[in-house]
């Protein structure tokens, strides 16, 4: 049950988007962490791999298109759901793969590495 009050529970909200993307992360980005950094090169199974990155597009999409008119998860300041995903945004961007072009993840992955605690505490090796 979300704790976050003031913005609304609809579909679109800053509440749906947060628990929107926590579970088609999980179930995306493991795999796709696995299969590219656990994994030995010639152990991967890159058509499940790639099945993976398409769908992470996808989700990343979404939260591009929910971010066009905010710095932040929820508006102008960081919240909780800025560390949630924001953690599985550093270690997306640390994937080796090509990724579309999300102008509005970038700036606002720009903004969580501008924060001192991210950089020391999000952005640590990943493998």
């Amino acid at each position: 049950r979300p704790i976050i009050t003031g913005r609304g529970t609809g579909s679109g909200s800053s509440v749906s988007i947060i628990h929107s993307f926590k579970s088609p992360r999980i179930v995306d980005m493991t795999p796709t962490f696995w299969g590219l950094i656990r994994t030995p090169k010639n152990e991967r199974n890159m058509l499940v791999i790639n099945h993976h990155i398409k769908n992470l597009a996808t989700h990343f999409e979404i939260l591009d298109n929910h971010l066009a008119n905010r710095d932040f998860i929820i508006g102008k300041h960081l919240s909780m759901g800025d560390i949630s995903i924001g953690t599985g945004i550093y270690r997306y961007m640390s994937l080796p793969i090509k990724r579309p072009h999300y102008p509005n993840i970038e700036n606002w992955y720009t903004r969580l590495q501008d924060r001192e605690a991210y950089r020391d505490y999000v952005m640590i090796p990943i493998s």
